[in-house]
């Protein structure tokens, strides 16, 4: 995810678009319903992120195993300033680099995460 393209996330959306356009008046606007109702807003997304610096805001997108991984790893390097202040210091900065790289990509992420929806809603609508 980290490596997502912007072209071919627009790519993405544009075929899922298709799709939809193919669909019946009446079934594009139970899809178009249901996406409304599920989509998420990147700039949601990204203010979670510049405020918990420690992945709770994976906890919008449902993704509960990385916001674990996250959180465990923040309160470690916490615990390890502590212990052995340098080290802690690198380890929690590094967390934050990597927090502020998905920060300034919040867009492209949750337009993601929304096609991934939009995937989902279409095919079960559709097939």
């Amino acid at each position: 995810m980290i490596f997502l393209n912007k072209q071919t996330v627009d790519d993405e959306e544009e075929s899922i678009r298709q799709k939809i356009s193919q669909c019946s008046d009446e079934e594009r606007q139970k899809i178009y319903r249901e996406i409304k109702l599920k989509l998420k807003d990147p700039d949601t997304y990204a203010a979670l992120n510049y405020g918990l610096v420690a992945g709770l805001h994976h906890l919008y997108l449902g993704k509960y195993l990385r916001t674990i991984i996250e959180l465990s790893l923040f309160v470690f390097g916490v615990i390890l300033l502590a212990n052995d202040f340098l080290v802690g210091l690198v380890f929690v900065v590094s967390m934050v680099v990597l927090e502020l790289f998905e920060l300034f990509r919040s867009q492209i992420i949750v337009q993601d995460y929304n096609n991934q929806l939009m995937r989902r809603i279409v095919n079960q609508h559709t097939d």
